[in-house]
């Protein structure tokens, strides 16, 4: 039983690594696809183009920081609810989940909407935006597809992170 207990801790660590590394990577692509997007190598630059790959790649990064956070919070629930994990351990797992810090999961929100809409205000304001001007109905379709996904990215996120079910009782292990 405790070489599976430390090997769920050593999951736990990696996976924390993990979604480290995904918001960092996050934070580069982001920096630089806004970065191309806004510079101009030439007067007939259409590098602007690029900006519309900012959301999409932000959020794609998100739902993989989501699924970290997810599989560190599952460990730390089964480890709270097996009846035969260290008391010390239940017990510090009890006060993690009722002192959680709810401004990490809002942070990737928040995150993803100000990179939407500072990239919809920068394509809005574009005044030589032809992809815009000649392909409205495209540019506002993206706009739509944007709100939707991060719409559904909150909802579903939200119902994740709720389906982890809390037991009354602590989970019994039968021995064979």
């Amino acid at each position: 039983m405790n070489d599976f207990l430390n090997h769920l801790r050593q999951e736990k660590l990696n996976t924390q690594k993990s979604r480290f590394e995904f918001i960092r990577l996050k934070f580069i692509l982001v920096v630089g696809l806004f970065g191309i997007g806004n510079w101009k190598f030439t007067e007939f630059s259409e590098n602007y183009l690029l900006l519309y790959l900012v959301p999409f790649v932000g959020f794609a990064i998100d739902l993989y920081i989501h699924g970290e956070n997810f599989a560190i919070r599952r460990i730390g629930y089964f480890v709270r609810e097996i009846e035969k994990c260290i008391p010390v351990e239940r017990a510090w797992e009890l006060y993690v989940d009722k002192n959680r810090d709810r401004y990490t999961r809002a942070g990737i929100y928040v995150v993803s909407i100000l990179l939407f809409i500072s990239t919809f205000l920068i394509l809005q304001l574009k005044e030589d935006n032809n992809f815009r001007e000649n392909y409205g109905l495209w540019h506002y379709l993206w706009v739509f597809v944007n709100l939707v996904i991060l719409s559904l990215f909150i909802l579903c996120s939200y119902r994740g992170y709720n389906s982890l079910k809390k037991n009354k009782k602590p989970i019994k292990i039968k021995k064979k």
